[in-house]
């Protein structure tokens, strides 16, 4: 059977696949943040060094306030670890404001609380297998038994699907977990791409295939998933050049560390008998 559900929702059958067209091509889905450049990715890196560098020293001489009874030095290779044994310490004012929690407000008769979320939550593990000529396929199991086998042809480029998403559908609420492999023609040429011949230009489409008749919420699944994706997109593909540009920077830092002295303070727990 394949089901064409075009953007004004009307149904038609045909036998042998499952088909269905999305939205029409829009310069919408285009990125229009600038990628964060090297200098800039390199400027991030060193700040964060400096902040945990900060952090660091502060801790260390936090800990080196507290009077020694008796320390000993222990070396792992080029780091040294300094174990110091301390007095019992009270709780500080500031730990025990640590631990006060502070419970919200109840909510009160005259206050309308928005209705629960009675949609059932899953997880959905798809395997994404993306293509250089733009075409993406999906790969995924459903029901209980995971006896639906869905293989979807898209003709949407999910490059920056993250590898784990929240993704609503009338009916649920999916955790979906991406796993994602690129095929290249020049580095794998026994894999060819689809032909994209089978799509329209002009609108965004998949084909589902499968081996048995495929449950509504199956088909549900995958069209929230690209959904989900076509509306964010934009923050996708920002947020993977923004962590590729990062990764890079982390590569060119990627110095030999420094020695490290760590400080560990030991003292006795007294139990609530000796307080």
């Amino acid at each position: 059977m394949k089901l064409v559900l075009l953007n004004v929702f009307t149904l038609r059958q045909f036998p042998v696949l499952l088909g269905i067209l999305l939205l029409p091509v829009t310069d919408a889905f285009s990125v229009s943040s600038s990628p964060l450049s090297a200098a800039a990715a390199d400027a991030v890196i060193r700040e964060e060094m400096a902040s945990q560098t900060a952090r660091d020293a502060e801790r260390k001489a936090r800990l080196l306030e507290v009077p020694a009874l008796e320390e000993a030095v222990v070396r792992q290779g080029e780091d040294i670890i300094l174990l110091r044994r301390v007095a019992h310490q009270a709780p500080s004012a500031r730990n025990q404001d640590e631990r006060l929690v502070t419970l919200p407000e109840p909510v009160g008769e005259n206050t309308s609380a928005p209705p629960p979320d009675r949609r059932p939550h899953k997880s959905l593990t798809i395997f994404v297998t993306i293509f250089d000529n733009g075409l993406t396929e999906i790969r995924s199991m459903h029901g209980e038994k995971e006896q639906a086998r869905l293989t979807t042809l898209s003709n949407v480029d999910f490059s920056w699907l993250p590898g784990i998403s929240t993704v609503e559908s009338e009916s649920a609420v999916y955790t979906v977990l991406a796993i994602v492999n690129r095929v290249n023609r020049e580095t794998d040429p026994d894999r060819s791409p689809p032909d994209p011949g089978v799509f329209s230009t002009q609108t965004r489409e998949y084909i589902v295939e499968s081996e048995t008749d495929a449950p509504a919420e199956a088909l549900a699944a995958i069209d929230a998933l690209h959904r989900h994706y076509l509306k964010h997109k934009v923050q996708f593909e920002a947020d993977g050049r923004r962590a590729e540009a990062m990764r890079a920077a982390r590569e060119r830092q990627n110095q030999p560390a420094p020695p490290r002295e760590t400080v560990i303070n030991l003292a006795p727990v007294r139990s609530r008998m000796h307080q």
